[in-house]
């Protein structure tokens, strides 16, 4: 697996973007696509989502809330093709890249992700990652994007 680069030639250091990326999920059940967001801030990133564990380990400059992540994988890496084997993960594809207003600042933006209602709560069904990012986009008033046929719990409600 190697990182997909496609996001650097997206940024736009004097905007504010989402980027919406996915992977399949760990096998059996790598039919489904597991989502999660970038966002950058006049070229900061850092990625965001929802993991079924709440037990990742929490490295420096990671931040976790429940089940919301901040930045415990790379930007762009795949979930791990098997639950027990960590090295070998899916290849990520980029989904959208949205702008955002540029007026909202990263401390804005920050807060509203992990004001999420349903962080402590976690099925395969919904809600999870993908309801998370269905979430996330109605949040900033891009409740119009589509997402993949089988990133199931993206109509959880």
């Amino acid at each position: 697996m190697k990182e997909n680069n496609e996001i650097i030639k997206h940024i736009n250091k004097d905007t504010n973007q989402l980027f919406v990326f996915s992977s399949h999920v760990a096998l059996p059940l790598s039919i489904a696509r597991h989502l999660w967001i970038v966002i950058s801030v006049k070229g900061k990133l850092h990625r965001y989502e929802v993991l079924r564990s709440k037990y990742f380990v929490v490295s420096e400059g990671c931040v976790r809330d429940g089940h919301v992540y901040r930045d415990v994988l790379s930007l762009t890496s795949g979930l791990g093709i098997y639950h027990v084997f960590g090295d070998y993960k899916y290849d990520s594809r980029l989904e959208h890249v949205i702008m955002l207003d540029d007026s909202v600042s990263f401390e804005e933006i920050n807060s509203k992700l992990f004001d999420y209602k349903y962080k402590n709560k976690y099925s395969l069904l919904g809600p999870n990652s993908n309801t998370y990012v269905k979430w996330v986009l109605g949040v900033l008033n891009h409740e119009d994007v589509s997402l993949p046929w089988n990133a199931y719990g993206k109509g959880y409600k």
